[in-house]
C-alpha cells in the first residue's frame, strides 16, 4: 500500500513536467525580429506608432519607454528609469526604434506582449522589476459644466489628438484617456476621479504644451489653465503606484541575428 501511494506521487509528479533537474521552460520568441535606431530630429508630436497585424508587430519611431509600457501593459508614468528612456520632455531628445517582429498568424496579443519582452531582454539587455511606491501625483476633477466639453457617441474606442500651433484637437476621448495622455508632459501620473462617462471631442489652446523650450513648470501651468477651460481642475495628491523599475538597459540594441 505504501508503494502504490509512493508511485502515484511520483508519477503525478511527473505528469506535471515538473522533473528535478528539467530546464525552466524556454521564454517566448517572435520567429524573425528587425530592431533599427531612427535617425534624424523628429517632431514635438507624434511618432510612437504601435501597429498589431495577424503574425506581425510594427513599432515605429517609438521610445524604449513605449516598448516597455506595451509589453508589460502598464502606463507610461509607471515606468522608472533613466531620463534618456524619454519622460516628459525628454521624450523630444530620447532615442528611438523601429521594430518589426513576425509570429505565427493565430498569436494572441498577451503572447506578443510576452515576446517582446524577451526582445527587449535579448536587445537590449533589459532587466527590470516591479515595486509599490507613493509618488507625487495628479487626480483630475471635475468642477463645473463647460459648452467646450462635447459628449459624443462613437463605436470607435481610440481616442484622437492632433492640431496646430497651441491648440490641441481631442476627437473621441475618455477622461481616463486625457488623464493619461497628458501625464507625460506634466511630468507625473494624472488620474481620472472626475466621473464623466462616455467620451467628448473638446478642443484646448496650451502654449507651453510640449515646446522645445518650456520647462516642466511651463507644461504644468499651461495645462491646469487648459482643463479649467473645460471645468475641470488638477489637484496634487500622494498616491501607491505600482511601478516597473528599470535595473539595466542599454541605448544600443544588439545586432539583428
Amino acid at each position: 500500500m505504501f508503494r502504490s501511494v509512493r508511485a502515484s506521487i511520483f508519477l503525478a509528479f511527473l505528469s506535471g513536467g515538473a522533473i528535478l533537474g528539467q530546464p525552466a521552460a524556454k521564454p517566448p520568441n517572435f520567429e524573425v525580429a528587425s530592431v533599427k535606431p531612427v535617425a534624424g530630429a523628429r517632431p514635438a508630436l507624434g511618432g510612437d506608432r504601435i501597429q498589431i497585424h495577424p503574425g506581425s508587430l510594427a513599432m515605429s519611431d517609438v521610445r524604449l519607454r513605449s516598448c516597455i509600457q506595451w509589453a508589460y501593459g502598464v502606463k507610461d508614468y509607471q515606468v522608472s528609469g533613466p531620463d534618456w528612456l524619454g519622460a516628459g520632455f525628454e521624450a523630444l531628445t530620447a532615442p528611438r526604434y523601429d521594430i518589426l517582429a513576425k509570429a505565427p498568424p493565430d498569436t494572441p496579443v498577451a503572447q506578443l506582449r510576452l515576446m517582446l519582452q524577451t526582445l527587449l531582454a535579448e536587445r537590449f539587455h533589459l532587466a527590470l522589476h516591479r515595486e509599490t511606491r507613493v509618488v507625487p501625483s495628479f487626480v483630475l476633477v471635475f468642477v463645473k459644466k463647460s459648452p467646450l466639453l462635447h459628449p459624443v457617441e462613437s463605436a470607435n474606442a481610440e481616442p484622437d489628438v492632433g492640431g496646430k500651433g497651441i491648440v490641441l484637437n481631442w476627437r473621441n476621448t475618455s477622461m481616463a484617456e486625457f488623464a493619461e495622455l497628458i501625464s507625460s508632459p506634466l511630468g507625473m501620473p494624472v488620474v481620472d476621479m472626475t466621473h464623466l462617462a462616455g467620451r467628448f471631442d473638446f478642443d484646448i489652446a496650451a502654449p507651453g504644451y510640449y515646446s522645445p523650450v518650456a520647462s516642466l513648470e511651463d507644461a504644468q501651468y499651461a495645462l491646469a489653465d487648459s482643463v479649467r477651460q473645460l471645468g475641470l481642475k488638477l489637484q496634487r495628491r500622494k498616491l501607491p503606484l505600482e511601478m516597473l523599475v528599470v535595473d539595466h538597459v542599454e541605448k544600443t540594441p544588439a545586432q539583428n541575428q
